[in-house]
């Protein structure tokens, strides 16, 4: 939550990735792998980075099939 707070209540995209980037995620916990997921493609696309935002997205769409938060974030992105 607290790097999440960094998007929504800092809006820094940037502080937001490089937090990620360093934080280790559970490989047995989907719902983590999840907010994770669409966190780092909503900090993507904050920096102008919606290629890599909608690659993010395709990812997790391949872990977590049919997932209608997923795909309305996809749909943003177009």
């Amino acid at each position: 939550m607290g790097i999440e707070s960094m998007l929504v209540d800092r809006n820094d995209p940037a502080a937001t990735l490089n937090a990620l980037s360093g934080f280790r995620l559970p490989e047995d916990d989907r719902g983590l792998r999840l907010r994770v997921g669409i966190l780092t493609a909503d900090a993507l696309a904050a920096t102008g980075l919606a290629d890599s935002a909608r690659a993010t997205l395709s990812a997790l769409l391949e872990q977590f099939p049919g997932n209608q938060r997923i795909e309305a974030k996809m749909a943003e992105l177009r």
